[in-house]
């Protein structure tokens, strides 16, 4: 049988736009819609293989339907037109529920559910699982007692979803409930539902009009004019689109068409790339003359599982050479600093060749970090993608032909970054920050930490014990066993069982995406005081925390001398901060219990010290100047405790007069502003009242009137040009400040004031 995609264009549009966080293309145009449109399709595509498809887009004349709250539909009528064919399956593509009701005998309903995950593909079974037994002809009625305000659609006032499915399992239809009512022959219903369907019985009927899809909309169709071209053609054109808007995801996913086409071949398929294998015996000054004396060299290179070096490939982007061993053979042209390098993701390599006691010198230009620092909210920094985003050309690293590829993709890719560096004014970035801070990172990792692993064992026993006494603690709480590691269980002994809900101070508790109330640490927190099992959990989680993060995970990544040696991710975050992975070691707990003695388990060689350096208060420092508030700067200036100050201005009382309390909330509030918080946010930091919040943090702006005007003016910047930056010249572009989604506008401009004073402390180890 035949298949025939159906597309409801408009309708996953809209779902798509609204599914996805805001993207922008080069240009800056938002296309988060299209991004999310294209990806449904081309799952689509590649799950169903289609023989015909087509997109169907509304009617931009006025119809009835837009008269009477809802468009034409292209769609039912073209599955109309197609009833009586019975070798052609139809499956329809839509962000609309509405179009389950043309689901039938050779016509499905392919739709994603919220944010374009996991999308669903209703037959007849499945509308009929979904709506509790009715058949998708009935769901018309359906609306037409429960209505939709999604579509504008009134319906009976009164009448839910339950209601509304028991009815139609008896009565099947609108006009068959009706006539049982007026017959006087309505059966187990009651007397007040009763009442409502006779007090909106036209609204009713008026709802199931406007529910029901137009299928003789005046169009001409013709099927085999909507062949899908498997010549690979229309893939072609897909792949150089999303090239331009920078969808390199979507690019891997487009498969070959088969043998009448494929994707645009790589430079590595279309022209043999001309590379020669370095002889081992091959010298120096030989080399150098090969390369005609070049002053800057390409390199690529292909590590082991290990992290050591399997393959090096050296050259001017013409003539290339690979090396598979003896790579001492070319240590003097990598360590002479006369000859810039040139690569992608030069860390790596520079710890790779220590272990070949080669010191890479003459590191000029690293792809992957110029591509960092012009956009920082990318994931993925690495040559197969550069390469994919810039020329839409397909490379690896398993063979030598590919390495010798990159080097070609490396001599194409400088000039244009460094054009973009200038452009966007962020060279300085680049070439005086991120450039020189590769080696040390290198040597950072390389040297690594010593730990006591002995006193980590005796730590994780202690913590052991300590976990079996609040496992203990918290049964005898609870009045029952069960598994305080699942949500769901912890979830139903807190809150149906004990009773356990809302915050100390009244507030609600958040809900998950499901729908179940929330029992996350940040939820718990709020509940604190209203059921001694709330400080057991709490202390349960952190002491698990500690025994699997650190006291049992520590161990196991030590070296043969005790060492551990973490990965700083130096194009990790998007506000030019290091972050670090295997282990974390910025995450460490700082202060208390067994935080105290797991970050003495850290320990200096014999001869070393370890050595402690800070800023105090260095946020706060950072605004003060670029706003120019004379009041903090005045504090600052004196040397005066900048929390019991703040608490002073905001509480219009003395110094001396401040409490510990007001010094804990001016503190909060202090580091929150940076950060936007607002008041509710506030008000459970400082364990405040709401009222109190909002009067505190305007009494702050007004006190501090250079700081709110100096935020003010960053979201007015951000705004303007689309992106916030730093007294240097970091960058971190926002579309959302455009969005339509008041929570991702709001995220932005927080962002926004937080961005050019937490980047301009980047780089904090």
């Amino acid at each position: 049988m035949k298949k025939f995609i159906l597309i409801d264009a408009y309708a996953l549009i809209h779902r798509a736009y609204h599914a996805l966080p805001p993207l922008t293309a080069k240009g800056g145009e938002m296309v988060n819609a299209v991004f999310g449109f294209s990806s449904i399709l081309i799952k689509t595509i590649n799950e169903f293989k289609p023989d015909y498809m087509a997109a169907a887009f509304d009617m931009a004349e006025p119809t009835f339907r837009h008269k009477e709250y809802k468009e034409d539909d292209i769609i039912g009528t073209i599955v109309k037109k197609l009833e009586n064919n019975k070798d052609v399956e139809i499956l329809i593509l839509t962000g609309d529920m509405d179009t389950l009701q043309l689901v039938g005998k050779g016509v499905k309903v392919f739709t994603p559910k919220r944010g374009l995950s996991d999308p669903i593909l209703y037959d007849e079974k499945k509308v009929m699982e979904r709506f509790g037994g009715l058949k998708p002809d009935q769901l018309n009625d359906f609306k037409g007692l429960k209505g939709d305000p999604s579509d504008n659609i009134p319906g009976v006032k009164g009448i839910g979803e339950k209601t509304a499915i028991s009815l139609f399992n008896r009565y099947q239809t609108l006009e068959g409930l009706y006539k049982a009512i007026d017959d006087n022959e309505i059966e187990g219903v009651s007397d007040s539902v009763v009442e409502k369907l006779q007090n909106d019985k036209k609204m009713a009927i008026f709802s199931k009009k406007l529910s029901t899809l137009d299928r003789d909309v005046a169009i001409t169709f013709s099927l085999e004019k909507n062949k899908f071209d498997k010549s690979g053609k229309v893939k072609n054109k897909a792949a150089e689109a999303f090239r331009e808007l920078g969808f390199v995801s979507l690019i891997e996913r487009l498969k070959p068409a088969g043998e009448q086409g494929s994707l645009p071949m790589s430079e590595k398929k279309q022209a043999r790339i001309a590379y020669k294998k370095i002889p081992q015996d091959l010298s120096f000054i030989k080399l150098n003359d090969e390369l005609k004396n070049n002053q800057e060299i390409f390199l690529s290179y292909k590590l082991q599982e290990n992290g050591n070096l399997e393959s090096l490939a050296m050259g001017d982007g013409e003539s290339v050479y690979v090396l598979d061993n003896n790579f001492s053979s070319v240590a003097k042209i990598l360590s002479d600093k006369k000859i810039k390098k040139v690569g992608c993701d030069f860390k790596p390599l520079i710890k790779a060749l220590w272990q070949e006691n080669i010191n890479l010198e003459g590191v000029e230009f690293d792809a992957a970090i110029a591509t960092y620092v012009l956009n920082p909210g990318e994931r993925d920094y690495g040559i197969a993608k550069l390469a994919l985003k810039e020329f839409g050309e397909s490379v690896a690293d398993d063979s030598d032909e590919d390495l010798a590829l990159q080097i070609g993709i490396l001599r194409r890719l400088k000039p244009i970054l460094s054009a973009r560096l200038e452009e966007t004014e962020t060279r300085y970035i680049f070439e005086e920050i991120e450039m020189p801070l590769i080696p040390v990172l290198a040597k950072m990792e390389e040297i690594g930490v010593k730990i006591d692993g002995k006193k980590l064992n005796k730590i994780s026993k202690q913590l052991e014990g300590g976990l079996a006494m609040l496992e203990k603690e918290i049964y005898e709480s609870a009045g029952e066993e069960f598994n305080i590691n699942s949500p769901k269980q912890m979830a139903e002994i807190l809150f149906e069982k004990l009773k356990i809900t809302g915050s100390m101070k009244g507030g609600r508790i958040k809900k998950t995406p499901g729908g179940a109330l929330s029992t996350n640490a940040g939820e718990l927190e709020k509940m604190k005081g209203r059921h001694k099992i709330i400080e057991y959990i709490l202390n349960y989680r952190e002491l698990a925390k500690l025994k699997s993060t650190y006291a049992d995970a520590l161990p196991a990544l030590m070296d043969k001398k005790g060492r551990i040696h973490t990965t700083y991710n130096q194009m990790g975050t998007a506000t030019g901060r290091l972050s670090s992975q295997d282990p974390n070691l910025q995450n460490i707990p700082a202060h208390g219990g067994f935080g105290d003695e797991i970050r003495e388990t850290f320990i200096a060689e014999s001869g070393y010290q370890f050595v402690s350096i800070d800023y105090s208060q260095i946020q706060l420092r950072i605004i003060a100047a670029l706003a120019d508030d004379s009041k903090m700067i005045e504090a600052f200036a004196k040397g005066l405790d900048i929390h019991k100050f703040t608490a002073a201005e905001i509480n219009n009382v003395a110094l001396d007069k401040v409490t510990p309390e007001m010094r804990f909330a001016a503190k909060e509030l202090n580091f929150g502003i940076i950060f936007g918080m607002g008041g509710q946010s506030f008000s459970e930091s400082a364990r405040i009242s709401r009222e109190q919040a909002d009067k505190f943090i305007g009494e702050y702006l007004r006190d501090f009137s250079g700081v709110a005007q100096y935020m003010e003016k960053l979201k007015a910047d951000a705004r303007q040009n689309g992106f916030a930056v730093t007294f240097l010249g970091r960058r971190r572009y926002l579309p959302e400040l455009n969005s339509p989604n008041y929570r991702l506008r709001s995220q932005a401009e927080r962002i926004a004031v937080n961005m050019p004073i937490q980047g301009l402390e980047a780089r904090k180890i």
